[in-house]
């Protein structure tokens, strides 16, 4: 039983580190778009906004998971 809940424990917190990795690679990925997209006007532009800031907010959403998820790993050892 005790042996079960270490593995679930570790399980869980690498879980949580892989979703939080992913979200700060969803991040930088937003952040590349922005900086590397074309410096037009108008439609082009409001639409590469509006993109970052979906990336922005999706990592942000994932690397908060991450952090819940790797909390209730440590506090379940």
């Amino acid at each position: 039983m005790i042996v079960a809940s270490a593995q679930t424990a570790r399980r869980l917190t690498e879980a949580g580190a892989l979703v939080g990795g992913l979200g700060g690679l969803v991040v930088c990925i937003g952040m590349a778009t922005g900086l590397f997209a074309e410096s037009g006007a108008g439609q082009a532009r409001t639409y590469g906004r509006r993109r970052d800031r979906w990336f922005h907010l999706v990592g942000s959403f994932l690397i908060g998971l991450g952090f819940l998820i790797l909390l209730i790993g440590l506090h379940s050892k």
